[in-house]
């Protein structure tokens, strides 16, 4: 093995550095070690490849696009919003018509009691059982 010059060593100061190089000199068959500058780089003859100068400029379609985005973007967080109102609404609506039915139903019973006699009477057995005498 050949000694390394200061540049080299310094080279090797990071980790991703010192992988790749260990990769580099790699023997096994699991591993195949393939230089790439950028990994996510497109090929210049491939359909994906948009060059600089395209891939800054945008013109009038782009902007439609993009506000056509918007606007959709806009109208389903709308759509949300009143769904959730709606939901909202309906429960603090049937939370009301319960305590409404609810206070109806007293103010029924209390007339029921009113007008049947019978109702609001206790059942007195005693006046029965005064009149007997006691065993002895």
């Amino acid at each position: 093995m050949q000694p390394r010059s200061r540049s080299e060593r310094h080279a090797l100061k990071t980790k991703d550095d010192l992988e790749k190089e260990r990769l580099r000199h790699r023997s096994g068959a699991y591993f195949r070690y393939e230089n790439r500058d950028n990994p996510i780089d497109v090929v210049m003859n491939c359909p994906g490849y948009l060059g600089s100068r395209e891939r800054m400029t945008a013109g009038t379609h782009c902007e439609e696009v993009n506000y056509a985005e918007r606007e959709h973007a806009k109208v389903l967080r709308d759509e949300v919003t009143e769904a959730r109102r709606k939901c909202k609404y309906n429960r603090e609506e049937h939370r009301w018509r319960c305590i409404a039915g609810a206070d109806q139903a007293e103010v029924d019973r209390a007339a029921r009691m009113q007008h049947d006699p019978m109702m609001g009477r206790k059942k007195c057995f005693r006046s029965a059982l005064q009149h007997c005498e006691p065993l002895l």
